[in-house]
């Protein structure tokens, strides 16, 4: 049964779709004298047909060269002539090289969908009766083929998505590919897909892997970022919907396992590559350059791929930092609701102009090495390294609230039926500045996993492996995220929500030059984060003589992960803000926002080269005449702060952590079989006991005092006491058994059953041990505290699929699950008084676990290509899926579940596709129905986002056997993501992606 596993994962990994041939037809024949193992596989691959062979029969074969118009038959006379075999062809159209004699199989007719179903027959049938030999089939499987042998071996439900076969879908990145799946949906930032859902459940709750080892990341709270990683440096990848028993623990939505591994077989090798060239809609060029090279010997097997991108994008955005309630029940001019008591009002509100330049290397390397006949050594190496650029012109307004209570600044406004501030003037004695900001906002990433496995075959039934690893993710990015802002003190500006507009008008009452402009805040941020994984796994697995029982596989595994962040910011930043300090006309340039996003918006902006204007500020001479000669209030410390790294950003202790999670774990696994009514099924069932220590360092800093900046009236300058450390663990242990069960109803229709018990363990930036994350304003500051003690989800899981493929390319597929979960992770946003101080309240964040919910929802597929269309309609196909998800509403800081359980959200696909001999296309739309991005996201408030379609096109040529051209065009209805907070006036983003498109060139040789 293992032989016959491994091989069909062999089929699907390197054989694609055709069609069968007659033994009549005559094909042109080009084959050079050589190796007959290698001239068998150029025949297939001429001829488009499917040739079966023991390998050790043909090893040491040569064959003459084979030119001319010729039958199979005769191509293998000539091929085979003097080696002592023979080849014979099945009623299915199957191939078989044997000894001679061997006996004739007598040709008789039957339908296409027959011989699919009788080629399969024969090949489990050959692997029944030779369970030792290792077979190669040459030439290609029908899609439908594929699949039912892909459903025979497997009794998970588990999607496989491959990289050569997934020529239907747009995919820029890994997400991309993962997105083409039932069940998944990707959110896309910055137009890139970057964070996976699966089944509902968001990205904190699947775990990533490549070859079944767990990836590291830089992210420090949303999962793994899949924009980091290129498709093309992979082969294909499974998305595990039930549980494995002999993958890591901590998937309660997926498991999700990156692969690419090599075969070895007879001498061969590949050259695979291509050049992308795309461009957007506002102008950009970018190429994108991909190669690998596969190479198979009979002692030694290797795949190399590597893939460079660099990109070039312009994205303009509408933002908020978030909506906090004031009492304005003072204000002179109030329409719209009556109760001005609470009144959620913007934090701010942004127009950005985001110019960033990204590139992303990737590099995976796996070889595999036949020490001896019962021994291989397996080495693999990923490196990537992704890097952002950004540069962000921004047009701020922040809004001119000191307090909670008693604000007077306004002179009007209006406020919804949802208490949401929807627009306001300032009193016209008020002089309220508006700024210009520019932002640094790079990302830079780099990771590096090494890995080393040694299986060793000490039966003919038995094996062990053992499996080392480590793994390495960083982000140098320290101090380098900038804010740097100038402003006009008098602009007064105006802000307004018209009904159906994505954002707010804004508009000044004092229009703005370039010698109004003065200085204001500068501060650089940023955080240092590593993430370093060693992992150990011992696998031993023992096929059985059994009638039922078939193999049982046992294993041990150890997992050390270390993650750190260490926090950076700029000491105070006030020093020469509140517009008090003229700049030179000379640092501005002006910007033509005159077609900005949908408009609404002053048409003039201004930018400027930040550390020009920082160097300026902090220069001996300005220092001497703008504050020293005047005496000002710095004069006596700005010397001093100079010293003492001035504007530079230094280490902030209590936004620091070092969390380091430690897993050991055993499994057992037993494979079954048997009949029913005559029905055959077969099995799986396991258990996996995972024991989790959790160990957290911070450093504690209470606040001492708060102090109203004397240039700035909505910040608090903040003093610390002293630096404390401080630790603390948790440990805990579960047992995780799983049944997955699958019937085989016909030869077309299967029913599968799967009844699991999963973990996801807290995300580690949620086991701070400390209160940090400190952000001081006047009415409305916050923090957040970190919670070493959560415990895991613990998920309850069952599933009942059904699945109906009812010609060779149509599929009907039906899955029903439930999830039952234990120990939800919420955010407990809360006011605190953290200093006795009239601003010593901060809204501060906890997570903590909740009681059990319910999740339960649907997956639907449907797939056919009209084949019994006449030509040439005989190509066309519609691909749907969908998936709906919903839960047991429970109440968390009095909003119901359905909105903040984050990624909740029901999403379909619709694919209509033409495929006919060289050509391929396909139209690709993407939907997902409102979900949650974060659960407490600014100002303590959930934030969501709005449902959202994408419309993709991909179209494919094949030139020749070895060269094919693509067009892509990515985003054609020009959709624009929008986020909000509870209610959809609440603005958060709103970002303009542009269309894309992208010719590309692919060869293989």
């Amino acid at each position: 049964m293992f032989f016959k596993q491994s091989l069909i994962a062999f089929f699907l990994l390197l054989l694609s779709s055709s069609t069968f041939s007659a033994t009549s037809n005559r094909y042109p024949i080009h084959i050079k004298a050589g190796k007959t193992a290698v001239s068998l596989g150029v025949l297939a691959e001429q001829t488009d047909l499917l040739i079966l062979y023991p390998y050790e029969l043909v090893s040491e074969k040569k064959s003459v060269a084979v030119t001319g118009n010729l039958t199979v038959n005769e191509a293998l006379t000539i091929l085979l002539e003097n080696s002592g075999l023979e080849g014979k062809s099945s009623p299915s159209g199957l191939y078989k090289i044997s000894k001679i004699p061997a006996p004739e199989i007598q040709p008789v007719k039957a339908s296409a969908v027959q011989k699919q179903e009788q080629v399969i027959e024969e090949i489990e049938t050959h692997l029944d009766e030779h369970p030792s030999e290792i077979i190669s089939i040459v030439g290609h499987l029908t899609k439908h083929q594929q699949r039912r042998l892909k459903r025979r071996y497997s009794n998970l439900i588990v999607a496989n998505l491959s990289l050569d076969n997934n020529h239907k879908h747009v995919q820029h990145n890994i997400g991309d590919l993962l997105h083409s799946a039932v069940g998944t949906s990707i959110d896309y930032r910055k137009r890139e897909g970057l964070f996976l859902t699966v089944r509902g459940f968001g990205p904190e709750l699947n775990t990533v892997l490549y070859n079944n080892h767990q990836l590291p990341t830089t992210s420090l709270g949303s999962g793994f970022s899949f924009d980091t990683l290129s498709s093309e440096i992979f082969l294909s990848s499974d998305i595990y919907k039930t549980q494995a028993t002999e993958l890591v623990s901590g998937g309660v939505g997926a498991t999700v396992n990156l692969v690419t591994q090599p075969l070895i077989g007879e001498d061969s090798y590949e050259i695979r590559g291509g050049l992308t060239l795309s461009a957007s809609d506002d102008g950009d060029y970018f190429p994108e350059l991909f190669a690998s090279l596969h190479y198979s010997g009979k002692q030694f097997a290797s795949i190399f791929s590597m893939n460079f991108l660099q990109q070039d994008y312009r994205i303009e955005s509408a933002n908020t930092d978030g909506w906090f309630a004031a009492d304005l029940s003072d204000v002179e001019y109030k329409e719209g609701s009556q109760d001005y008591s609470q009144v959620w009002v913007p934090r701010n509100f942004d127009l950005r102009i985001e110019q960033a330049k990204k590139k992303r290397m990737g590099i995976t390397w796996v070889s595999k090495l036949k020490l001896t006949p019962d021994l291989y050594f397996t080495t693999d190496l990923v490196y990537s390294r992704f890097d952002v650029l950004s540069n962000i012109t921004s047009s701020g307004n922040w809004t001119h609230i000191y307090g909670k209570t008693e604000n007077d600044t306004f002179e009007s406004i209006t406020v919804d039926e949802n208490a949401t501030l929807t627009s306001y003037r300032y009193k016209a004695e008020q002089s309220f500045a508006s700024d210009f900001v520019q932002l640094v906002r790079n990302r830079p990433s780099e990771m590096f996993h090494l890995g080393s496995k040694m299986s060793y075959d000490y039966s003919q039934a038995s094996s062990m492996t053992i499996d080392l690893s480590y793994a390495l993710a960083k982000s140098d990015n320290g101090g380098n995220r900038r804010f740097s802002a100038v402003g006009s003190p008098n602009a007064n500006p105006e802000y307004t929500l018209l009904p159906n507009r994505p954002y707010a008008n804004v508009s000044f009452e004092q229009p703005i030059q370039a010698a109004d402009l003065r200085s204001h805040i500068t501060i650089d941020t940023g955080d240092d984060v590593q993430d370093k994984i060693f992992q150990l796994k011992v696998d031993m697995e023992s096929i059985l003589s059994d009638d039922n029982w078939e193999q049982i596989n046992l294993g041990l595994y150890y997992a050390d992960r270390n993650k750190q962040k260490v926090a950076f910011r700029t000491p105070w930043g006030g020093e020469f803000g509140g517009y008090e300090f003229d700049l030179p006309d000379e640092f501005f340039r002006q910007i033509d926002a005159s077609d900005f996003l949908e408009g609404g918006v002053p048409e003039v902006w201004y930018g400027f080269d930040s550390q020009q204007y920082i160097d300026y500020l902090w220069s001996d001479e300005h220092i001497q005449q703008a504050i020293i000669d005047t005496q000002h209030p710095l004069a006596d410390t700005i010397e001093l702060r100079k010293q003492l790294g001035g504007f530079n950003a230094t280490e902030l202790p209590n936004s620091s952590w070092h969390i380091q999670e430690q897993l050991a774990e055993a499994y057992i696994k037993a494979f079954l079989s048997g009949q029913i009514f005559n029905l055959n099924w077969s099995g799986q069932m396991g258990l996996r006991l995972s024991a989790t220590r959790i160990n957290a360092d911070g450093y504690d800093q209470a606040i001492q005092d708060l102090t109203f900046s004397t240039t700035d009236p909505t910040a608090l300058l903040i003093t610390y006491a002293e630096t404390l450390p401080v630790f603390d663990s948790n440990s805990y242990f579960n047992w995780l058994p799983n049944i997955n069960f699958k019937l085989d109803l016909n030869n077309d229709k299967y029913l599968s059953f799967g009844m699991s018990k999963t973990i996801s363990r807290p995300t580690l930036s949620k086991l701070a041990p400390t209160l940090g994350e400190y952000a001081a304003r006047a009415g409305a500051s916050t923090a957040i505290r970190g919670n070493p003690q959560l415990n895991p989800y613990e998920s309850i899981n069952l599933d009942i699929g059904w699945s109906w493929f009812f010609d060779e390319t149509g599929l009907v597929d039906l899955t029903l699950y439930y999830k039952s979960v234990d120990n939800f992770i919420m955010q407990r946003v809360e006011f605190e008084t953290l200093l006795d101080h009239p601003e010593g309240e901060f809204l501060v964040a906890t997570p903590f676990n909740l009681s059990r919910t319910s999740f339960f929802g649907y997956e639907f597929v449907y797939q056919n290509q009209f084949e019994s269309l006449p030509f040439p309609f005989d190509g066309v196909g519609i691909e749907l899926r969908y998936t709906h998800v919903d839960a047991e509403p429970f109440e968390a800081n009095d909003i119901d579940k359905d909105d903040v359980i984050e990624g909740l959200s029901d999403n379909y696909s619709l694919v209509l596709y033409y495929a006919q001999d060289k050509f391929n296309g396909s139209l690709i739309y993407h939907y997902r129905d409102e979900f949650v991005r974060k659960q407490s996201g600014l100002q303590g408030q959930p934030e969501m986002v709005e449902g959202y379609g994408q419309l993709d096109l991909k179209l494919s040529y094949q030139l020749s056997d070895n060269l094919s051209i693509s067009l892509e065009g990515q985003n054609l209805a020009r959709e624009n993501p929008r986020s909000f907070s509870l209610y959809n006036e609440r603005l958060l983003s709103y970002e303009q992606h542009q269309r894309n498109f992208t010719l590309g060139l692919n060869f293989r040789f």
